[in-house]
């Protein structure tokens, strides 16, 4: 989750007492049940996280929907006189998680519960027409059938991406080195040869609005984070590092919140507002225009302009 998008929000990885602090607050506020969506799944987390108590000694937390691992999880952890319900409904939209709650009217406890994981293939028709209107409307918004250009090579693993990635993010705001990381990329995007490259392709590629910030930064104070293995990245052709030399460090807005980012976050850094995925959608656009043909792994240069100096 980026940070900047939970500025407000935002809890850290002390997750006890952020969640008992945020929970607090809600419940002060008037809250009578709570419910944890957390994108994460390690059972002893939430073995832990169910036991945080009120202020005034009750529990806090009545529901838990858990992420991240992509796996179907339905469990109950009992606690001393009740007991708390989590879920977790596989990935890529293929499960729905429900809960049902029968709630007290007067005590606005929680009486009964149950929990399911519905497949989606066996969801049937049964949807709600306003949500339904407003998926279509953002769906032909989107125009995710439009041809952006032809392939000309097929892309079997996700890090054959990574590259073409790197090299529109350097191009784009003519970085030395550009930095995103592995986990934001989430596939090959289906793409094959000979086949055209639509924006579906690459949501599926890459489906985040990541913004990209501009780190000036001496190589020395840069070098050991380059090592991390949940980032990837690029380097200007014809660059080469001296540790006390300055460079210009193009950065996706979820790295560039990391800790271990701290040291060279300041008010000297650029904020561009330029978006990772529309840029990636433009590239493959312009090849497209050009006549091109797309090749991530074979030659993955990048046709986009300079769009922040």
């Amino acid at each position: 989750i980026q940070k900047d998008k939970l500025e407000n929000y935002y809890f850290y990885l002390d997750f006890r007492n952020s969640i008992k602090n945020i929970g607090n607050k809600l419940k002060k506020q008037g809250a009578d049940i709570i419910i944890l969506n957390i994108h994460d799944y390690d059972s002893y987390i939430y073995d832990d996280l169910a036991f945080i108590r009120e202020d005034n000694g009750d529990y806090l937390l009545d529901v838990i929907i858990a992420g991240h691992t992509h796996q179907g999880i339905k469990r109950t952890i009992n606690r001393v006189g009740d007991s708390i319900p989590l879920i977790q409904a596989y990935s890529y939209g293929t499960a729905m998680g429900r809960i049902d709650l029968k709630i007290d009217t007067n005590t606005k406890d929680i009486v009964e519960y149950n929990v399911n994981i519905i497949n989606t293939s066996e969801a049937g028709n049964n949807y709600d027409e306003d949500i339904e209107a407003l998926i279509r409307e953002y769906v032909e918004e989107l125009e995710l059938e439009k041809t952006l250009v032809y392939a000309g090579e097929t892309v079997r693993n996700k890090d054959d991406m990574f590259e073409w990635i790197g090299n529109v993010l350097l191009k784009a705001v003519d970085a030395d080195i550009a930095i995103s990381n592995t986990g934001g990329v989430r596939g090959n995007g289906n793409i094959k040869i000979n086949e055209p490259v639509t924006i579906k392709n690459v949501f599926e590629v890459y489906p985040f609005d990541n913004e990209i910030y501009i780190i000036t930064a001496k190589y020395r104070d840069i070098k050991n984070f380059l090592k991390n293995s949940n980032i990837f990245y690029s380097t200007k052709e014809g660059v080469t590092f001296k540790d006390n030399e300055y460079y210009r460090i193009a950065v996706i807005s979820y790295v560039y919140y990391w800790d271990s980012l701290d040291h060279l976050r300041n008010d000297t850094n650029i904020k561009t507002d330029l978006i990772l995925l529309h840029l990636l959608i433009e590239d493959l656009e312009i090849k497209g225009t050009n006549g091109e043909i797309f090749k991530p792994i074979s030659n993955p240069y990048a046709s986009i302009d300079v769009k922040y100096h």
